[in-house]
């Protein structure tokens, strides 16, 4: 996964408080710690303050990306078959389809799951589980950014790879499926 989007990702979460979901100061500060850290590639002590954010966390959408960074930490140093089965916690907890802001906390985690993928499957198995992922979310009528940042990712994916027409079509599709942005 980019840096980047992590850093993208904790300002967006940084937004909680505003939206009226307030986040203990404790857990506020660990998860911030730990994006700090994940940005600057210091992973064991990422995965120390995402662990204990998650712990201390009052609100599931917290402990979420909590443990979805922690995840991401783990793969980071070694161990993807923790991160995934993380992950699939993650997946699996109810607030993910309960909460309007679900949907997002799933983008977050599939696209940590895809920078996975691309490790141990190949660029095609993350291509194809974003994609996925954008045809199940693409229904609910989220705020486009969120499902942006997967067209986005799909398409570096294929530049990657070299296949810039691939590319050029997933760039197409954003504005094709999320209108606003033309």
């Amino acid at each position: 996964m980019h840096k980047m989007f992590s850093l993208c990702l904790s300002i967006q979460l940084f937004t909680i408080s505003i939206q009226g979901q307030s986040e203990s100061q404790v857990a506020f500060n660990l998860y911030h710690d730990g994006q700090a850290d994940l940005f600057s590639e210091k992973y064991t002590e990422a995965a120390i303050h995402f662990q204990e954010a998650a712990e201390a966390a009052t609100t599931d959408r917290y402990r979420l990306h909590s443990q979805i960074f922690y995840a991401e930490c783990l793969f980071y140093l070694g161990d993807p078959s923790g991160a995934k089965a993380l992950l699939d916690a993650v997946l699996a907890d109810p607030w993910i389809t309960a909460d309007m802001n679900g949907p997002y906390t799933r983008m977050v985690a599939a696209e940590v799951y895809a920078t996975i993928l691309t490790n141990q499957a190949g660029i095609d198995a993350a291509i194809a589980y974003r994609s996925q992922t954008i045809d199940e979310l693409l229904p609910l009528d989220l705020v486009p950014d969120i499902l942006a940042d997967l067209y986005r990712e799909n398409a570096r994916a294929e530049v990657w790879r070299g296949d810039h027409a691939a590319a050029a079509v997933w760039y197409d599709r954003i504005f094709a499926d999320l209108p606003h942005y033309g």
